[in-house]
């Protein structure tokens, strides 16, 4: 039941992911931005919907950067009627002469005397349409140039993007100098004796490397029981020698051939083991604590006690919390409930569980945000 409930939400997040993309396609950045919060509420990390927050984001910033919308175009002139289609093309208008002064009535000034106001200069048709044109020219550049410091703009910010990668290649990505050097050269006092603390060379790995297997079965007889001693003390390989040369002197010998090869199965599920839980940790550290649950429940069955047992705990427990910042209460009590399955006693579990359900039916207030974004998660180790 629980799966078909996920299932189903899964698939409801998706159809709605798929919405938030034609819409981003489309524009509609308000709307995308709207399905891709809904899928964030049932999968708060899922890495499509950030992405698709992320280019609205950006693609708002461009608009600002940009700067307002491109200018209406003017509406087309209203067709001609069906009268005056018919009655044929207007008749012209007197032409206007140029020697004509452009005089405006003179009125008198009350109590003045019939004073009148001096006439302005003569206006010309050409005089007007070089006005109009000169006006439409200033526009233009106008225009022109605020794309040109657009450009410039857009430009600049694309040279210290570059710049920026640039350097961060050459910190991180470019060669170094060589750090042996560094280390191995003390610091001297004038006195040329080296200063101690940190100064003073240290070896360039703390770890002891793992003894020889050769050398630990050196002298050990070659009987089976050995090999059992040696394998029960942790000494896989060095057991591994001992029936591997019980094997070369005989070949027939078939206690020894069968010590050999389950001996050989401890080694590969030892290794095996060791790369899960490197791999666990890892997810662990990403807060991708599903994949982190999924292998520690594949785990061999010898190991599900213990450290392990607390490892989902642990994990379950983050796993809550994550669903309570995205909204989704329902799965958030199940985290919790698989919590209180391994650890019955887990206190700040049994809160947020009752918390969690306490707004299973009741809005997201602000203070139910104020309250989730101040829990802590656990390390993967915690008790």
């Amino acid at each position: 039941m629980k799966r078909t409930r996920q299932d189903e939400a899964d698939r409801i997040a998706e159809e709605t992911l798929c919405a938030g993309r034609d819409k981003l396609t489309a524009g509609d950045l308000a709307g995308a931005e709207e399905a891709f919060k809904v899928v964030l509420r049932t999968h708060p990390s899922h890495r499509e919907a950030l992405d698709g927050l992320d280019q609205i984001s950006r693609r708002r910033n461009e608009s600002e950067i940009l700067g307002g919308r491109p200018a209406a175009k003017s509406a087309p002139a209203p067709e001609k009627n069906a009268a005056e289609r018919a009655s044929g093309p207007a008749p012209a208008e007197p032409a206007w002469p140029a020697s004509e002064p452009l005089t405006p009535k003179s009125f008198p000034d009350k109590g003045a005397g019939p004073a009148h106001a001096p006439a302005p200069r003569a206006a010309s048709p050409a005089s007007i349409l070089a006005a109009s044109s000169a006006t439409k020219t200033k526009t233009s550049a106008s225009g022109m140039g605020r794309k040109l410091v657009l450009i410039g703009a857009i430009l600049g910010a694309l040279v210290i993007v570059v710049g920026a990668g640039y350097f961060a290649l050459s910190l991180f990505g470019g060669k170094s100098r060589p750090v042996e050097k560094a280390v191995l050269t003390p610091h001297k006092d004038p006195k040329g004796i080296p200063k101690p603390g940190k100064d003073v060379p240290r070896p360039a790995s703390s770890e002891k490397p793992r003894p020889d297997p050769a050398a630990l079965a050196e002298g050990v007889p070659r009987t089976i029981p050995e090999a059992r001693r040696l394998a029960s003390e942790g000494k896989l390989e060095a057991a591994r020698v001992v029936l591997a040369d019980m094997v070369r002197a005989a070949p027939d010998n078939i206690p020894a051939v069968d010590a050999l090869k389950s001996v050989q199965a401890q080694i590969v599920e030892r290794d095996q083991v060791a790369e899960s839980m490197d791999q666990i940790r890892h997810a662990y550290k990403q807060e991708r604590y599903e994949d982190a649950l999924r292998m520690l429940y594949r785990l061999p069955s010898g190991m599900q006690h213990g450290d392990i047992e607390q490892f989902k705990a642990n994990a379950w427990y983050n796993n809550g919390i994550n669903y309570l910042l995205g909204g989704n209460t329902t799965e958030a009590v199940h985290c919790f409930e698989e919590t209180l399955n391994i650890d019955p006693h887990d206190q700040q579990a049994q809160r947020l569980k009752s918390y969690s359900k306490t707004y299973s039916d009741r809005e997201k207030d602000s203070a139910f945000r104020a309250f989730v974004d101040q829990l802590d998660k656990r390390p993967i180790d915690t008790k």
